[in-house]
């Protein structure tokens, strides 16, 4: 993955070592047939149970309209995560410079320390400067968007604030310089969940 290339040597060896924990710890199961691999484990290592499809699957979905009224219904979905596991699909998964892998990973990051929940909903009062923060970012690039300005990072995170932090996540560990220059108080903020820079170690 280009992100890890970019680490300084000190921590790429402690994300490497981090890597092996979980690759003992975590449970892998391939889908549909698929075969898990040695490489598919230590690229994917990470949470509790990791699924794994050979390709793009339907699952089954279920949706608010509004008004009490839930649509239930199927989709085709290349990845998803809950609290405790992460789904995704090899395909997709290995022609995206590893987004999609990042992607369900900084949900599972949000799952844990909680993160957008609620973001919305709460009281200033209630969260965290840094949870503020992230809401104001969110709320700015919503309106921007609204008003027809160009998205500086793909649309999706629009949806709500768990899906901005984790597109925003893609883009901070595979383009930060553009997300630096695009939204650097976002930029900023994912500095600090992730106390680490890719873009001060892509410079070294």
């Amino acid at each position: 993955m280009a992100a890890h290339r970019r680490l300084a040597p000190a921590e790429r060896a402690a994300l490497e070592a981090l890597a092996a924990r979980f690759r003992r710890e975590k449970h892998f199961a391939g889908c549909a047939g698929f075969r898990v691999t040695e490489r598919v484990r230590w690229t994917v290592a990470g949470w509790r149970t990791v699924l794994v499809y050979p390709a793009g699957y339907r699952a089954r979905s279920a949706r608010h309209a509004g008004a009490g009224v839930v649509a239930e219904g199927v989709e085709d979905r290349a990845g998803e995560a809950t609290r405790d596991v992460v789904v995704l699909s090899w395909s997709d998964a290995g022609d995206d410079g590893g987004r999609l892998i990042l992607h369900e990973t900084a949900h599972q990051v949000d799952f844990h320390f909680g993160l957008t929940e609620h973001l919305l909903e709460r009281t200033a009062k209630d969260l965290t400067p840094w949870q503020r923060a992230l809401r104001r970012e969110y709320s700015a690039f919503v309106k921007a968007l609204n008003d027809g300005k160009r998205s500086p990072i793909d649309r999706y995170a629009a949806e709500d604030p768990a899906e901005f932090f984790a597109v925003s996540t893609e883009d901070f560990f595979t383009t930060p310089k553009r997300l630096a220059a695009r939204l650097p108080r976002v930029h900023a903020l994912l500095n600090d969940v992730y106390r680490s820079d890719p873009l001060r170690a892509r410079s070294r």
